[in-house]
């Protein structure tokens, strides 16, 4: 879906996936076909949040994926040079809503009863596997928004493709799904659905398996793990990057380089365990581990997607310091990291959240905020849209000094941040 679609434009949008027609959809509102004709071709506007809100009940959908905002008047467009706000937590559950619907849409049934009345083209190898890198390159270029409007459509063509393609072929495009889902699974992590994450990664797990691929079986495993961590199981989540990471460890030596990338971004995943148990042993050998292999690797890469090299083992000792509370370490790591090196700008963005994060145990209020203004700057919706960004804000705040109050206020408007 576009981004800036008219509401009207996005009745249609969701209309037409929920399968229904405009007859269907008038009747659920006790309206004319002839008016929902109107307002989806923009001759009619709705003005009234309770229209929307009756709409949205009837496409089984949440008001803010209709507008995309809490508030104002529904019916008006924002001119591009508007000095009015997106409310970050819209902006956040519009692209939720977006993902959670390719999880709801009748289209996998209706395949599964009619497969012989295909009901539209297999997307081939090629595109998909295109349409897969787009969307990998969003999310490392922080663009989350656009990934609500492709996932959905993502997922639908490589499960299609999946249901009804052969041999080598299937196997090719069920890899390909695994990875649509691992990078939803990290999108919805960002944005912090946790449990449609948790979802998420177990389907990645399963396609994995299915397309006989290691290094997607290493891949999703990376993505469960996320999802793991962000529902507190730490433990569990230690045990599995160790376990997982074992799997490759007998060959780093004559290791591909995606190889070694795996087996490191796991040992990371595993360190982010540890120091969010409060585990400083096991956090040190984990990215001492990592760092090996880093250096086995030889340089700053980005195979398999996972930004792995010597400088994320460094922003991920920054992060590390950050979990077990060291204010002062994280800054003194940080400070040595050379941004530059980092292939993806995600990468850079949660960095310099992690150095604002450290410079705020340490109550260096101002310095917080200027590195949370570059890294602004620098990944717009990475500030916005990250729930970790608004409670670092939200301390700020409640710190809040006369120096930057007025930067720092403006700051927490865009984020949504309270104090």
């Amino acid at each position: 879906m576009k981004e800036d679609l008219s509401v009207g434009e996005r009745i249609a949008h969701y209309r037409r996936r929920r399968g229904i027609s405009q007859l269907v959809l008038a009747g659920r509102l006790g309206r004319s076909e002839s008016w929902v004709s109107k307002v989806e071709r923009g001759e009619r506007r709705i003005d009234r949040l309770s229209v929307i809100q009756e709409v949205a009940k009837a496409l089984d959908i949440e008001p803010i994926a209709l507008t995309g905002r809490l508030s104002g008047r529904v019916g008006e467009a924002r001119s591009p040079g508007s000095s009015e706000q997106r409310n970050p937590q819209a902006e956040a559950e519009c692209v939720i809503e977006a993902i959670r619907e390719a999880f709801t849409r009748p289209d996998g049934v209706v395949r599964a009863l009619q497969r012989h009345q295909r009901q539209r083209e297999v997307p081939g190898l090629l595109t998909l596997r295109r349409a897969v890198d787009h969307a990998w390159r969003a999310f490392q270029a922080t663009r989350y928004s656009v990934l609500g409007r492709v996932l959905p459509d993502l997922i639908a063509e490589a499960e299609l493709a999946t249901d009804e393609l052969t041999g080598d072929e299937a196997l090719a495009a069920t890899g390909l799904l695994s990875q649509a889902y691992q990078v939803t699974t990290i999108t919805l992590i960002k944005l912090g659905a946790h449990d449609l994450a948790w979802l998420c990664a177990d389907r990645s797990m399963e396609a994995a398996k299915r397309s006989q691929d290691e290094l997607l079986l290493g891949g999703s495993a990376r993505g469960l793990l996320h999802a793991q961590l962000e529902h507190g199981h730490y433990a569990r989540a230690k045990e599995l990057a160790t376990g997982a990471a074992a799997a490759f460890e007998s060959r780093l030596g004559r290791g591909s380089p995606a190889l070694l990338s795996i087996y490191g971004a796991l040992l990371l995943r595993g360190s982010v365990a540890s120091s969010r148990q409060g585990d400083r042993s096991a956090t040190r050998d984990l990215l001492r581990e990592a760092a090996v292999a880093a250096d086995l690797l030889g340089a700053d890469r980005n195979c398999c997607w996972t930004a792995f090299g010597p400088t994320n083992v460094a922003v991920h000792r920054v992060h590390a310091a950050v979990m077990l509370g060291d204010g002062s370490e994280a800054i003194e790591q940080g400070l040595a990291i050379d941004l530059a090196n980092l292939p993806v700008l995600e990468r850079r963005a949660r960095f310099l959240i992690d150095l604002a994060h450290g410079y705020s145990l340490c109550a260096k209020d101002s310095e917080a905020l200027t590195t949370l203004l570059k890294a602004e700057r620098l990944a717009p919706e990475e500030i916005r849209l990250t729930p970790v960004v608004r409670e670092i804000v939200g301390e700020l705040l409640r710190r809040q000094r006369r120096t930057g109050a007025k930067e720092l206020r403006a700051l927490a408007d865009r984020v949504g941040a309270l104090a």
